[in-house]
């Protein structure tokens, strides 16, 4: 067995450094906390402005797709500005809410 890991560099050179396991991988410990806010805060504006966007492409005003977007986020339930009566619209929805 010595004799294939001399004559493999691939082979020493894992044998070497601790092989593949032991590499050091990207981790969420190295990001700090404030830019872990900044990213959510960051990813969820642009899921609310591409549902927003979606509303707006079905003909809903903006003031209506902006409303739509807030009452489904943050749970309020006044109910809808207008129908939702087409799939896509179901769909996307269903998509804000998860």
């Amino acid at each position: 067995m010595s004799d294939r890991l001399a004559t493999n560099p691939r082979l020493e050179h894992d044998a070497d450094d601790g092989g593949y396991w032991n590499r050091r991988s990207f981790s969420y410990s190295d990001v700090s906390p404030a830019r872990r806010i900044v990213i959510g805060l960051a990813i969820a504006l642009v899921v609310m402005f591409l549902a927003a966007l979606g509303y707006i492409v079905n003909g809903w005003s903006w003031q209506d797709a902006i409303y739509m977007v807030v009452i489904t986020v943050f749970g309020v339930g006044y109910g809808e500005t207008q129908p939702i009566d087409t799939p896509l619209l179901r769909w996307l929805t269903i998509t804000l809410i998860v």
